[in-house]
């Protein structure tokens, strides 16, 4: 497929664009404890500049510290003190070949200040969530020094050598707040009627437009639709649309939801690439500026194919360019299967907005280490990976990228681990990805053997200087009465479909595996019971994967029984220990989906041989994806070159 699409140039404003290609805001936890660019940071977006993006828009940047912000730390525009650092990542950028943009925001009822128990304010007394502290009603005053601080932060943005400015306006922050009927129930000028609710948005947008000038492109960051019920749909986002362009926008970038409904704005796996895209195809039909559409564009091909149909003018690539900031050079070299795909796992989301971490990235173990080269060996030696999944493929590939000659072992008929299991559930697809992914990162020089199952003899005849043990797990045992009858089976064998069940099924195991487990049987119509022993359901999922995950369990019809433990399995049922006491749960089969246990079979054998051996993955401690492909890459950092 053509990407000619993709490699048009643009233009938003007078801003010329390479490409149509866009980095969107995305918070990043880089900045410093006091809103400064650090070295991290401009590494990170110098990366992203590089790789090919037309336009990188800095993460969201507060115009009022601290009852504006938003995250642990954020960058700051609120002071000219600020103008330097903010310079010094515009002309990162730039220097790059990117044209560089910054996102000013203000947070309102979800702000995160310092102290954490201060009230927030918004428009009204209203929250997105019942947990949420309640805030304020801002004054008018208020309100009017607001659209200065605005103003004032679009000035600097200018004077720092930025090209654009994007207005925050979506996500259920300040702005949005003002917009959407659920939050705004205020009676004066800035609330009530729709044009009143938009008078603050439109407000800002004069206030920016003259204090930047008539040349100096401004973007407005919109959710087409809320995706509540009550609140702002699609049908007022055109009609508000024109009006933002009527006082001087120069694009629109259309995203959709709020913060009650996050999973609509940071997907899980479960959502199909670009399945808001109609939200900018509907603006773009209603205004005459450039719209900018989002949302789990993943490859090349989905991305020209929009654009080819006119549904956008631009793509924002948002962590599809943190999984792989090359995204944009690869596609445009015509080389899309060399893409390292991002599936959704939403680890950066849970590192940034659920543990106030700096971002992560489980396919990219070089996010936050962009300023970190590989350094080549200076002594190529004979490295001996054992195991094909994740951790494996991560190792083998880094070590021979390092410049180490490299033998990958597995033990299966085919390379992938665990993750050929974890692609099968449904909605998991973007599982087959990283396999693909990973696989096609290895260098050619990696010598590869499937179906070679190793013992620490033959091993020591092939000499290796290092062996790296990335053999994966094995599955835990339930040690109760009837656990080894013939009718229960393991995760893998059902996965694997080496079984076929039907009828009554009981899944023991509530974690991630269970629960997907759970919504495989039932898809294939199976009477799914669910046995937890925690109080909670896959609680080893990011918190936003795992509502969307017992959302679609309930929709199915899965019984789901927590604080519950097993006593036996009979031939007809399974017997727990439940809050309400002994039952008995009808199972024609049953599937155990306990914690698996590190397979460290060779750990031993090979340290008595006087091995140096490296244990990483699921072979050293059972976790996700994301430990098992970053402990393979650092072990092939730190291999010994003495």
């Amino acid at each position: 497929m053509s990407f000619d699409h993709l490699f048009r140039p643009g233009s938003i404003g007078m801003l010329a664009t390479p490409n149509r290609i866009v980095m969107p805001a995305m918070a990043t936890n880089f900045a410093s404890a006091t809103g400064e660019p650090t070295e991290h940071l401009l590494a990170y977006y110098a990366a992203r500049a590089r790789g090919g993006a037309g336009v990188v828009i800095v993460e969201n940047t507060t115009i009022e510290y601290d009852q504006g912000g938003n995250g642990a730390v954020q960058l700051r525009i609120d002071h000219d003190r600020y103008t330097p650092g903010l310079h010094r990542l515009a002309e990162v950028i730039r220097t790059q070949g990117a044209a560089a943009a910054v996102q000013i925001n203000h947070a309102g009822a979800v702000a995160r200040t310092a102290d954490r128990k201060a009230r927030p304010v918004g428009p009204s007394e209203r929250t997105w969530s019942g947990t949420a502290i309640v805030p304020r009603g801002l004054h008018v005053e208020e309100i009017e020094g607001l659209v200065d601080a605005f103003a004032a932060a679009a000035l600097r943005a200018r004077r720092a050598g930025f090209d654009a400015v994007e207005i925050h306006g979506a996500h259920g922050y300040l702005i949005a707040q003002f917009l959407s009927p659920l939050m705004n129930r205020r009676t004066d000028r800035y609330g009530g009627a729709r044009e009143r609710r938009w008078r603050f948005a439109l407000d800002v947008v004069r206030a920016v437009r003259e204090a930047v000038g008539e040349t100096f492109p401004v973007i407005f960051r919109i959710s087409g639709d809320e995706f509540l019920a009550g609140g702002r749909s699609l049908d007022e986002t055109e009609e508000l649309a024109g009006a933002l362009e009527e006082v001087g926008v120069d694009a629109l970038h259309v995203t959709a939801a709020t913060a009650a409904n996050p999973q609509r704005q940071l997907e899980p796996m479960a959502y199909p690439e670009a399945w808001r895209i109609g939200l900018a195809a509907a603006v773009k039909r209603a205004v005459g500026v450039p719209v900018i559409g989002v949302g789990v564009i993943r490859t090349p091909e989905t991305a020209a194919r929009l654009l080819e149909q006119g549904k956008a003018d631009f793509v924002a690539i948002g962590r599809g360019l943190i999984a792989d900031p090359e995204w944009p050079r690869k596609a445009a070299a015509g080389k899309p299967e060399t893409i390292r795909r991002c599936i959704s796992c939403n680890r950066c989301v849970r590192h940034r907005v659920f543990d106030d971490l700096p971002i992560r990235c489980s396919v990219n173990p070089r996010v936050g280490r962009e300023g970190e080269a590989m350094r080549p060996t200076r002594a190529h030696r004979l490295v001996a990976v054992i195991g094909g999944g994740p951790a494996g493929l991560s190792a083998a590939a880094a070590a021979a990228e390092r410049g180490h000659r490299v033998m990958l072992l597995e033990a299966g008929s085919e390379l992938g681990g665990r993750l050929l299991e974890a692609a099968v559930p449904p909605h998991k697809e973007k599982i087959a990805w990283l396999i693909e992914d990973l696989v096609a990162a290895l260098p050619e020089s990696v010598e590869v053997r499937c179906g070679a199952r190793v013992s620490a003899g033959e091993l020591l005849e092939m000499g290796p200087d290092e062996v790296v043990i990335a053999a994966g797990s094995l599955p835990g045992t339930l040690g109760v009465p009837g656990a080894d009858s013939p009718h229960v089976h393991s995760v893998k064998a059902v996965l694997a479909k080496r079984v076929h069940l039907a009828g009554d099924v009981v899944v023991i195991g509530g974690g991630m595996v269970g629960c997907e487990t759970a919504a495989f049987l039932a898809e294939a119509g199976c009477r799914v019971t669910l046995v937890e022993i925690r109080a909670e359901l896959a609680t080893d999922c990011e918190p936003i994967t795992r509502a969307d995950l017992i959302e679609r369990l309930r929709a199915r019809g899965v019984a789901m029984l927590v604080d519950a433990s097993v006593r036996e399995i009979t031939a007809a049922d399974v017997v727990i220990d439940a809050e309400a006491g002994t039952q008995r749960l009808a199972a024609d089969a049953v599937v155990c989906a306990i914690r698996s246990d590190p397979d460290r079979s060779l750990v031993q054998d090979l340290e008595e041989a006087a091995f140096r051996v490296r244990v990483v993955g699921d072979a050293r401690e059972v976790r996700g994806i994301y430990e098992a492909i970053h402990e393979g890459w650092g072990s092939a950092r730190d291999v010994d070159e003495a």
